[in-house]
Formats: C-alpha cells, sequence, structure tokens
C-alpha cells in the first residue's frame, strides 16, 4: 500500500490565464500540491477563497479590479494566520517590503525556476518565511547601502575575548581558584581580568555582573 501524501491546498490568483495554467500544470507534477481554487484578481479572489479548505494564497502583486497589495491587506485583516506568498515580476524594494510589512510570508520572482516555486509553497506552508535568491540579494544589497550610509559608528564590546571567558565563569558561580583551574591561568592573572572587568563595566557586584552576562546573551537563564 503506498504512503498517503499530506497535500498542500494552494488558491492562485492572476489576472493572466496563460500564467495560471502554466503553474497549473506545474502543480500537476508534484503529489503533494493541490489547487482549490483560482481567481483573476483581488475582488473575485475575496468572494471565493475559503480559508478552511486553504493552506497557502499564491498571488500576483498587479492585478486589475484590487492589486496583490490590497488583497494582502484585506486578507491578514480577515485572518492574521492566512499564509500569503507573493508571485511577481516585480522586485522593487517598495513592493517587497510593502508585502513583507502587510504579512506576507514569502515572495518570488516570476521567471525563477518552477522547482523553486514549489520550495516556496512548501516553507510557506511550514510557517517558515521564503524569499527567492533576487529577492535575498536585493535585501541585502540595500542593507549594505543602508549601513555605509549611516552615520553610526561600530561600537567595540569593552571586554576582551578572555575577559568574557572570566565573566561568564564568575555569572556562572566560580570563585578566582576555579576559574583559573579551568582556564589554566594562575590565579593572580584571573584577579586581574577580574578587576579590569569591573573596571571597564563599572560593575562591583557578582550580581550586576551576572546580569550584564545575560543581557549581553553570553549565558542563558537555565
Amino acid at each position: 500500500m503506498s504512503k498517503r501524501v499530506e497535500k498542500i491546498k494552494v488558491f492562485l490568483i492572476d489576472d493572466h490565464p496563460i500564467v495560471r495554467s502554466g503553474i497549473k500544470t506545474e502543480f500537476k507534477k508534484h503529489r503533494n500540491i493541490e489547487l482549490t481554487g483560482e481567481a483573476s484578481n483581488g475582488k473575485e479572489a475575496l468572494k471565493l477563497i475559503d480559508p478552511d479548505s486553504t493552506d497557502v494564497i499564491l498571488m500576483d502583486i498587479s492585478m486589475p479590479e484590487m492589486s496583490g497589495i490590497e488583497l494582502t491587506e484585506k486578507l491578514i485583516k480577515r485572518n492574521k494566520n492566512v499564509k500569503i506568498l507573493a508571485l511577481s515580476m516585480h522586485d522593487n524594494r517598495n513592493y517587497i517590503l510593502e508585502m513583507i510589512r502587510l504579512g506576507a510570508r514569502g515572495y518570488v520572482i516570476k521567471d525563477s525556476d518552477p522547482e523553486v516555486l514549489i520550495s516556496a509553497i512548501e516553507t510557506v506552508n511550514a510557517g517558515l518565511p521564503y524569499y527567492s535568491s533576487e529577492i535575498n540579494e536585493l535585501m541585502i544589497k540595500q542593507h549594505i547601502n543602508s549601513i555605509r550610509k549611516s552615520k553610526k559608528k561600530f561600537i567595540k564590546d569593552p571586554l576582551s575575548e578572555r575577559e568574557i571567558e572570566v565573566l561568564v565563569l564568575i555569572a556562572d558561580g566560580c570563585s578566582n581558584s576555579e576559574i583559573a583551574k579551568k582556564l589554566m591561568l594562575s590565579k593572580r592573572t584571573i584577579e586581574t581580568h577580574r578587576e579590569n572587568i569591573i573596571h571597564k563595566l563599572e560593575i562591583k557586584t557578582i550580581a550586576g555582573l551576572t546580569k550584564y552576562a545575560i543581557n549581553h546573551n553570553l549565558i542563558s537563564i537555565k
């Protein structure tokens, strides 16, 4: 007996019949994808989409009657847990950021390989975000440009790597002798590191040093 395949129910929205036809043909190649409905524009989609029988909504952005951006906003207001995957020719940063802001779970460029689309649907259905490589590259470039334009200076950690090691052990409740043994250093060296840590952070108590270590993700609360 063949194992039953859990199908991902997809509702498709695109105003180009030839695009919908191509996508449906691709879906037929994959046993785990099931097309539950389709629409040619946002207004039509609002009437036809059944949230209970839809896992992922695959939609174009530029459509007559109602754009994908406007439709996304309405669908998210109706059900904040709806999983929307944008499929568009646009790789414009503003389109991408607006779809992400509104709650879309992913964004794929239409000229991507068909397997990319299937992977995106599977990923979004699993509750994870998916952005095609073109989108990732664009966002990375935008992020790099924003960093270069920023006037903020890099803030170096006040502690050295060795001082961080000592701080972590202090926060873990170790004495100077225990720390010296663990790090294979002299007790005097550990005392010097401890003094430097207190001086740099201006924190004199173990409780304060422990709080600093937690706040800077050097240790976790068990």
